[in-house]
């Protein structure tokens, strides 16, 4: 059963029989102009969980980023290597 990534990504940054995974835990996410069309962010930069996307700062920018789940490619988990989920082709 594939993973609901709303509930995956709440879980991560609010139970804290997970919190210390977070920074195991990468983000690869369709951006357009890019190197391949994707970018890779860490979960630990999160700021927000919204019910369609997740939000965070642009540290080159400073401007807060909604990427919608619909742009991710997959959630790895760095430390591992263990692909949490994988978008569908």
């Amino acid at each position: 059963m594939p993973i609901q990534i709303r509930y995956y990504l709440n879980k991560l940054i609010w139970d804290p029989n997970e919190k210390d995974k977070i920074n195991d835990i990468d983000i690869v996410y369709i951006h357009r102009g890019a190197p391949n069309d994707q970018l890779r962010l860490n979960c630990g930069d999160i700021d927000k969980v919204n019910s369609d996307s997740f939000e965070y700062v642009d540290p080159e920018t400073g401007y807060d980023k909604i990427i919608p789940f619909h742009r991710i490619e997959k959630i790895v988990n760095n430390k591992n290597k263990e692909i949490i989920y994988q978008k569908a082709k």
